[in-house]
């Protein structure tokens, strides 16, 4: 990242122009070269947007009545970004994200939209520190329809909270298996993060962290 005097023929620049991005950081002028977004290709990412795919093109697939309910689904459920702004996916959108987890998770395909609200986090989440693994635990839930998604960011340095956006898929398990061992992990600070997902219909509850020291 360059730092600049009069970027552009201006006294501040911003945006994109050819590939070259101008920008002001702590009211210093700078650009930057812009760098196509990458395109990791793990297993699960891989399996993911094969999913993805697959249910976008059996979106077109269903009754126009199907449709319309999950266009009504979508206008019921808006979402907030990570900004604070109300945000509204599209019917498509809830159909491909729901199906996916629901598949992911060991159940089967829906047609028509949830009924009834996402499970509660989960409780009592802790990552316990250890030698060279975390215990992490939590309070099983009511039901056995629900599955915990355990992701892991880390290692980091003491006092740095992992990010989610960051954070690596590590295990999934039944719910009410309340317990799981996570080994081989070098030394550092590790941030864990649980949600559960309702297998039967994707529904997954918001995501609760801890952190955990391993030696």
């Amino acid at each position: 990242m360059a730092r600049l005097t009069a970027p552009a023929f201006s006294a501040e620049a911003r945006g994109k122009i050819g590939a070259v991005i101008y920008n002001t950081y702590r009211g210093v002028p700078t650009a930057k070269i812009m760098k196509s977004p990458s395109q990791p290709q793990t297993a699960l990412q891989l399996a993911i947007r094969a999913l993805c795919t697959t249910y976008v093109r059996l979106w077109a697939t269903e009754s126009d009545a199907n449709r319309a309910l999950w266009e009504t689904y979508a206008a019921d459920h808006p979402e907030t970004d990570s900004m604070g702004h109300t945000k509204r996916l599209t019917g498509c959108n809830w159909y491909v994200r729901l199906n996916v987890l629901i598949i992911r998770n060991g159940g089967s395909a829906v047609h028509t939209p949830p009924s009834g609200t996402p499970a509660a986090s989960p409780s009592a989440f802790a990552a316990g520190d250890g030698s060279g693994q975390s215990i992490v635990t939590w309070t099983t839930p009511g039901g056995t329809n629900l599955q915990m998604e355990l992701w892991m960011d880390g290692p980091h340095s003491a006092g740095r909270r992992g990010k989610l956006v960051k954070a690596r898929f590590n295990n999934r398990l039944t719910a009410e298996t309340a317990t799981k061992t996570v080994s081989g992990l070098g030394a550092g600070t590790y941030t864990f993060f649980g949600r559960f997902v309702d297998e039967s219909k994707g529904l997954a509850s918001t995501f609760v962290s801890d952190i955990a020291t391993v030696s």
